[in-house]
């Protein structure tokens, strides 16, 4: 497959910091459902309480991604501990949703493991600013997701996944990823206040926190391309 990509920081008085530069991630040429997926390794940690959030839009209707995906990975050298969402847009199937990640061997779900529906309906419009936030716990090799809250909306997951095994050597991963669509086609998404917090204590509260960003700098950014 094949895919030219596009990384920078641009000025955007819009942007939710205020400080009018956000991040640009895009798509100039591909294949369909190539995905581009950039990320940052930061240092290992125990944590129990996780907190990921950013503010993101996409361009145009036309152009819109078939899917955003918001992970980060704890690597402890025996599993890989994944927590993570996919948006999926209305190009892809009419049918604008959330979805969980998890599963023996790392899946997109649209159902609980009981079966039941998450049933995360919410279509966003292109180019307007959303916020993204989502929380829960890693411990004992499993993935505890509490909540997101897209754009003031609250969805509640309240399920548990287990870990992948998985030898890599001990990181934590802030990742971000926009999936292409059946055309193609030409994608643009732009974030700003991108961050992961993490209580270093492993603590019941957030009163010892971490936070890194991923649009600190460029050079942190690596393009990978799945084929």
């Amino acid at each position: 497959m094949a895919m030219s990509d596009v990384v920078d920081k641009i000025t955007d008085n819009t942007a939710p910091s205020g400080d009018n530069t956000v991040f640009h991630m895009g798509i100039t040429s591909s294949d369909t459902y190539t995905n581009v997926y950039r990320y940052q390794v930061k240092e290992f940690s125990n944590a129990v309480n996780w907190k990921y959030s950013m503010k993101y839009k996409f361009r145009g209707t036309a152009n819109a991604p078939q899917a955003l995906e918001f992970p980060f990975s704890i690597y402890t050298g025996e599993q890989r501990l994944e927590m993570a969402m996919q948006w999926v847009s209305p190009i892809e199937s009419g049918n604008p949703r959330w979805r969980v990640w998890g599963g023996m061997e790392g899946y997109w779900n649209d159902n609980r493991p009981n079966g039941e529906a998450y049933d995360f309906k919410q279509d966003l419009a292109a180019d307007v600013w959303h916020s993204f936030v989502m929380t829960g716990k890693i411990k004992d090799n499993k993935i505890y997701y509490e909540k997101i809250v897209s754009d003031d909306v609250t969805f509640k997951i309240g399920e548990t996944y287990p870990g992948v095994a998985d030898e890599t050597e001990t990181m934590t991963v802030i990742a971000f990823q926009i999936d292409n669509n059946y055309a193609g086609t030409e994608n643009d998404v732009y974030i700003d206040e991108f961050s992961l917090t993490w209580d270093e204590t492993s603590s019941e509260s957030f009163a010892r926190r971490k936070e890194v960003s991923i649009i600190t700098g460029l050079i942190y950014l690596v393009f990978v391309v799945f084929l």
